[in-house]
């Protein structure tokens, strides 16, 4: 199965630039179907820190490790595992079908 992850949009304080919220989306796909996975994590962080990035300088890279680690490796495996069973499930049913849609031109 393959997965690949997006962010979608981050909440933060205008004067600080401090990043406190990050959407997300990891879409999974295996024997040609695919899920995904919508979600949203809260982070804490401190503006005065000395590794704080600024806002400007932030990169997808740096909020997606964020967001991994926020949600942390357990809740991952358990969104993946789940996924997976989503497209087998999905694939089980294709296959038993007993009727089927189209034109045969």
């Amino acid at each position: 199965m393959t997965t690949s992850w997006t962010i979608t949009n981050t909440k933060r304080a205008v004067d600080t630039g401090l990043v406190t919220e990050v959407d997300y989306i990891i879409h999974y796909a295996k024997d040609g179907h695919q899920v995904r996975r919508v979600g949203t994590v809260t982070l804490t962080g401190d503006a005065n820190n000395p590794s704080f990035i600024s806002y400007e300088n932030l990169n997808e890279q740096t909020v997606l490790a964020w967001v991994q680690a926020a949600l942390g490796s357990a809740t991952i495996n358990e969104l993946s595992t789940s996924a997976s069973n989503e497209i087998d499930a999905l694939v089980a049913e294709i296959a038993s079908r007993n009727e089927a849609d189209g034109l045969p031109w």
